[in-house]
């Protein structure tokens, strides 16, 4: 019924568009955020319809109308299988970027579908989902762009921290924090982050109950949390960077390997968006801690992993502090065989350096 009566739009357009627009339109983008996937499909469709014979009343979602099934945005968004969900994702994200798209009306009618695509059990679909968030959070106003922040951390509070792919799209978000900061005053920019402080710190498991305890330690939610703090005042910036060392390195002296393995993940990716800052503060309080028997392997392997994803930043540290650069490597037995040959390597490229 609803499909025929925007068929007869096309004859009664000046009368019928005001309808479609006050009435049909606002109750499509509501049952988007509907919890039953059914209901979820049945407004996209609907949405496809609307845009595809009514391509003038909504000129910017009729851009994702394809006549080809394989292409057009609103079958694949509803599809059973998950490479044609992820392709209907990725075409969202290249209008935004191309701006084919008024990114005021996919915020309007796609942002809460998107929020439920963050449950999807493909991980395919959630990437893409991600993907696409962060591109649309970097061309939002800043009004908008708060209240998207602020709809995603709430979003993991309700679901006591559980959903990690929830946290994903807050580090993505928080990764434009500073293109933001470009725009607004800095009170305001800074009113912000004190607002959320409290929100942000909760996390990851900074209360006492949690001391002492060997939980695993989500580096999604470390990357959130440290892109975060960047933006904080040097002096309150340097003690959540304390704190975030303290809780990562309590795990790596964990007798599981998985605890470890996400406490090295988490820690090469702060020193990564940190940068060169943080990077001798780390090195310090690792070999600080990281002293005795096991705990002198896993500290090479953990170092051998900053220098994986932060070579660059690496060498430039070295070539100005080189010594204590030294100290770390050449500590006895601080190496596993199989990061001894990556480090000297490192070494080799690093006196060259010294050298010019």
């Amino acid at each position: 019924a609803i499909e025929e009566f925007i068929l007869l739009n096309k004859e009664y357009r000046k009368k019928d568009n005001e309808i479609l627009r006050t009435l049909l339109l606002p109750g499509i983008k509501a049952l988007f955020s509907n919890p039953q996937q059914s209901t979820r499909d049945v407004a996209v469709a609907l949405l496809g319809f609307a845009a595809s014979k009514t391509p003038n009343l909504i000129p910017q979602i009729a851009a994702l109308h394809r006549d080809d099934p394989e292409k057009n945005f609103f079958t694949n968004i509803i599809h059973l299988q998950s490479h044609r969900r992820s392709n209907a994702i990725n075409l969202l994200e290249a209008t935004v970027k191309t701006n084919d798209c008024d990114i005021a009306c996919i915020e309007e009618y796609f942002m809460s579908l998107l929020l439920m695509n963050l449950k999807d059990t493909a991980q395919n679909v959630v990437s893409s989902t991600i993907s696409v968030i962060q591109a649309i959070s970097a061309k939002l106003p800043w009004e908008n762009y708060k209240n998207l922040l602020r709809k995603l951390i709430y979003r993991v509070h309700r679901q006591n921290l559980k959903n990690k792919s929830c946290i994903r799209s807050i580090a993505s978000v928080l990764e434009n924090l500073e293109s933001h900061h470009e725009r607004v005053e800095e009170s305001e920019f800074q009113l912000l982050l004190k607002n959320l402080l409290p929100k942000m710190e909760e996390l990851l498991p900074f209360s006492s109950e949690d001391e002492g305890r060997e939980a695993m330690i989500s580096p999604a939610s470390v990357i959130a949390f440290t892109y975060f703090i960047k933006h904080l005042p040097e002096h309150a910036r340097k003690v959540q960077l304390n704190r975030v060392l303290k809780l990562i390195i309590d795990r790596l002296v964990s007798r599981s390997q998985g605890i470890r393995d996400d406490a090295r993940k988490a820690i090469a990716s702060a020193v990564n968006i940190l940068g060169i800052s943080s990077l001798k503060v780390t090195l310090q309080a690792l070999r600080a801690r990281l002293t005795q028997g096991y705990q002198v392997h896993v500290l090479g392997v953990v170092i051998h992993d900053i220098l994986h994803v932060n070579i660059y930043v690496f060498i430039i540290y070295s070539c100005l502090y080189n010594k204590k650069i030294y100290i770390c490597i050449y500590q006895p037995h601080a190496c596993s065989r199989r990061c001894n040959c990556f480090q000297q390597q490192s070494v080799c490229s690093l006196r060259q350096n010294k050298s010019m």
